[in-house]
């Protein structure tokens, strides 16, 4: 018996979210020497969840260039978000959640009868599913030396319409592992990570703005991105201010490399050299 693998036990039936209590009595054997009954107590939690909730963004922007002064003025904006959550998919503990978020963006500055009164409205639509154990390559790693793990699946779809401007489908899919080595000490390794960005419906003036700022055509543009991160964080509290908080956290992003070098696209004929 010891304390630390009862204390993780305990927080792992809780991570799961699939029970709402968990209590486990300790029971000591009259019987038997150095023996102890575990007394596992298990209420189960709803199996589906629903959050829904509103958001509100205010700014103002003053650069009202010739190329954008229908989409330039105090900004207001709406957002709607609903998520549902299984939390026991294939009663395995997997849990799969669905994310919805719609939102508008007004011009306060136009008038609700012109054409320009709404700025920009958005669409999404996120699904992840959560598997509370390691899968391929890392099933041969000792799970019990860490405080929790899972390996999870993202899979995400968008439609931003900037009126006047133009207009963007993206679509996203993640796939990783997150490792929680104590309660307060975690990394995550996201091997494959791909994004695409679909711009179309541009307007001259959208044209014109980058046109006039070149730097802008990197971040406005149809491109697949394929690549892979590694993030670590790392929270403690300050032994002197036990009101205080120190956060630590360190992010690596790589974007084409790996895939190059194992495919290289050029020595296989699928670049034109010309």
């Amino acid at each position: 018996y010891r304390l630390n693998d009862y204390n993780k036990t305990i927080n792992n039936f809780s991570r799961t979210g699939v029970w709402q209590n968990v209590d486990i009595q300790v029971k000591e054997l009259k019987d038997s020497t150095d023996k102890l009954d575990m007394i596992v107590r298990l209420v189960p939690a709803k199996k589906y969840g629903f959050e829904a909730n509103i958001e509100t963004s205010y700014s103002a922007n003053t650069n009202a260039n010739n190329a954008s002064v229908a989409n330039a003025g105090n900004l207001l904006g709406f957002s709607a978000n609903l998520s549902l959550q299984n939390r026991n998919v294939a009663k395995r503990a997997v849990k799969m959640t669905h994310a919805l978020r719609a939102g508008v963006e007004l011009n306060l500055n136009a008038r609700p009868s012109s054409g320009s009164f709404i700025n920009s409205n958005e669409l999404s639509y996120t699904n992840t599913i959560s598997i509370p154990k390691l899968l391929w390559p890392f099933r041969w790693l000792d799970e019990r030396k860490l405080s929790s793990d899972q390996t999870f699946f993202s899979t995400g779809v968008s439609n931003t319409n900037r009126i006047g401007l133009f207009k963007l489908n993206s679509l996203s899919f993640a796939m990783g592992y997150e490792f929680n080595f104590s309660p307060n000490q975690s990394l995550t390794i996201k091997p494959i990570n791909i994004e695409y960005s679909n711009l179309y419906d541009r307007t001259p003036s959208f044209d014109s703005t980058l046109e006039a700022n070149p730097y802008l055509r990197y971040s406005f543009n149809t491109a697949l991105v394929i690549g892979s991160t590694v993030g670590y964080s790392l929270t403690t509290i300050n032994p002197k201010h036990l009101n205080r908080v120190n956060s630590f956290k360190v992010n690596l992003e790589e974007s084409g490399a790996l895939l190059y070098f194992a495919f290289p696209l050029d020595k296989l004929g699928f670049l034109n050299k010309d």
